[in-house]
C-alpha cells in the first residue's frame, strides 16, 4: 500500500499539477498528447475565446458553449468526476428544464449553481421529473446568487445501477433569471 501512494506520488509530481476549475467551467485534457503542449493554444472553431493548454494538455473551459465544443473534439475530464453544466437562459414563469442525464451507476457529489442577472430566480429545486423536487425540495437563489447546495438539502444523490436518470431544474418562480448549474458527479 505504501509503494502505491508512494508511486501514485510520483506520477503527480512527474505530470505537474491541473488547473482548478471554478463554477461553470470544468478542466478537460486533450486526448492527443503532443510534444511541448505547454506552449499549445487551443483555438477550435466556435469557441468563444483561445485557451491554453498546461503541460499535459489540459484547459480550464469556460462556459456551457464552449465545454461543448472542446467536447465534441475530444476533451475529456480527467479524473474519476464528470460534469453536466446547463444554463437555462433568460427564464421567466414555472418552466422545468432538463439539465442532462445523470449515467447509470453514477451519483451526485455537487451541485453548485449560479445566477448572472440582478433579478431573483425564486426557490430552485432539482427533481428525477419535470417540476419534481425529490433531488432538492428549494434552495433560494436570489440576484447574482453563486452557492452550491449542502449536503443537508440534497436529498437523493444514488440513482439507478442500470439506467440513466434524467435530472430537471425548476423554481418557484424565474423572475428573467439566467441560472448556470455545474452538477458534478462520479461512478460507484
Amino acid at each position: 500500500m505504501k509503494r502505491l501512494f508512494l508511486l501514485a506520488a510520483l506520477a503527480l509530481a512527474l505530470c505537474g499539477s491541473i488547473p482548478r476549475a471554478e463554477a461553470a467551467q470544468v478542466v478537460l485534457c486533450s486526448s492527443v498528447r503532443e510534444s511541448n503542449s505547454a506552449t499549445r493554444q487551443v483555438s477550435i472553431p466556435n469557441l468563444s475565446q483561445t485557451y491554453a493548454a498546461n503541460a499535459q494538455g489540459c484547459v480550464v473551459a469556460n462556459g456551457a458553449g464552449d465545454i461543448a465544443v472542446l467536447s465534441a473534439a475530444g476533451y475529456s475530464e480527467p479524473g474519476k468526476s464528470r460534469s453536466l453544466i446547463f444554463t437555462t437562459g433568460v427564464a421567466t414563469g414555472t418552466t422545468s428544464f432538463q439539465i442532462g442525464n445523470l449515467p447509470a451507476g453514477s451519483y451526485i457529489q455537487q451541485v453548485i449553481y449560479s445566477n448572472t442577472t440582478a433579478n431573483a430566480a425564486g426557490n430552485v429545486s432539482f427533481g428525477t421529473t419535470s417540476g419534481g423536487a425529490d433531488v432538492v425540495a428549494a434552495a433560494a437563489c436570489g440576484a447574482n446568487c453563486l452557492t452550491r447546495v449542502t449536503d443537508a438539502l440534497l436529498l437523493k444523490s444514488v440513482f439507478s445501477t442500470t439506467a440513466a436518470q434524467p435530472l430537471f431544474i425548476s423554481s418557484s418562480a424565474w423572475g428573467s433569471a439566467n441560472v448556470t448549474v455545474t452538477l458534478v458527479f462520479g461512478y460507484f
